[in-house]
């Protein structure tokens, strides 16, 4: 837990080789005693920093199978913030109408998720859903064309973000 703490501290500092260095023995360690669960959040953790660097190959790769675990243990709320990672990473790799649908569907199901998970996770879907929404506005504006002046009044795309 703490090269995983450590790791986002890093990355929050703009450190992202030493962030992944620490993922990865912290990712390393979770194989090595049979950790599921936290292999899959290593490897989802790892697919973040990719894409923050700009390795969307590698980070495509390591959401992937992050979500072949989570969809073997059952983890349905890490199942919904994948969804948001795969529509982030959507946006990246220039594919708008992609990341919209994968976001969209992140705010439908994270409610209902949460619903049916546990109470504590309804907070952290909340607040997801609402840094989803920030996501979602700005891709309607620049790729919606006509359909996008709803956002207040036609506004530019700064001021809907």
């Amino acid at each position: 837990m703490r090269l995983t703490t450590t790791a986002w501290w890093r990355a929050s500092q703009n450190d992202f080789v030493t962030a992944r260095q620490l993922f990865d023995e912290s990712l390393s360690l979770r194989r090595e005693i049979g950790d599921r669960w936290g292999t899959a959040n290593g490897l989802n953790n790892l697919g973040q920093i990719a894409r923050e660097i700009g390795d969307l190959t590698t980070a495509q790769a390591m959401f992937e199978e992050s979500l072949a675990i989570n969809r073997e243990i059952g983890d349905k709320g890490a199942i919904v913030y994948l969804l948001e990672d795969f529509g982030f990473l959507a946006a990246r790799q220039h594919e708008p109408q992609r990341a919209l649908t994968l976001l969209a569907l992140q705010l439908r199901t994270s409610a209902l998720v949460a619903a049916q998970y546990r109470w504590d996770f309804v907070a952290d879907a909340l607040i997801s859903t609402l840094w989803t929404a920030t996501a979602i506005v700005p891709l309607l504006v620049v790729y919606g064309g006509e359909n996008a002046t709803a956002c207040r009044g036609g506004a530019s795309v700064s001021r809907c973000w």
